[in-house]
């Protein structure tokens, strides 16, 4: 075996150097070619992102604004809920006085019709020849 190697450069020539002085990981040459490519990449990325990131911030400070709205007509509405139930419960209870009435004046008219009923009807005379 021999200690040499023969390499090609990028422009196509070559020649010999010996194995000790040769690598098998990419130059740094190519690494920082690659580097500084993928950083104008991130580059523009991060450029798309920033007018990105100023359309979030004024959909949250709509999202937030409609979220306040709401929230005060939701309390609008639960205090709104309250006042009717407080109010359909009045109504219901005037409503069970005003059947109590109405089933006591039934009986009323009731007791009195059968106290006056018997006194009411003609008396026959018996005609049994007596």
């Amino acid at each position: 075996m021999t200690g040499y190697v023969k390499i090609v450069d990028g422009k196509g020539k070559s020649g010999w150097l010996e194995k000790r002085f040769v690598g098998t990981e990419i130059s740094r040459r190519e690494r920082l070619a690659s580097v500084e490519h993928e950083l104008e990449q991130l580059k523009e990325q991060f450029k798309g992102s920033g007018s990105k990131l100023a359309a979030y911030q004024s959909e949250l400070t709509q999202l937030k604004h409609q979220n306040q709205t709401l929230d005060h007509e939701a309390k609008l509405r639960s205090s709104e809920v309250m006042r009717l139930q407080n109010e359909l419960a009045g109504k219901d209870q005037q409503n069970q006085i005003k059947w109590f009435q109405i089933g006591a004046l039934v009986l009323a008219a009731g007791i009195v019709l059968g106290l006056l009923a018997p006194h009411l009807t003609k008396r026959r005379r018996r005609n049994d020849g007596w």
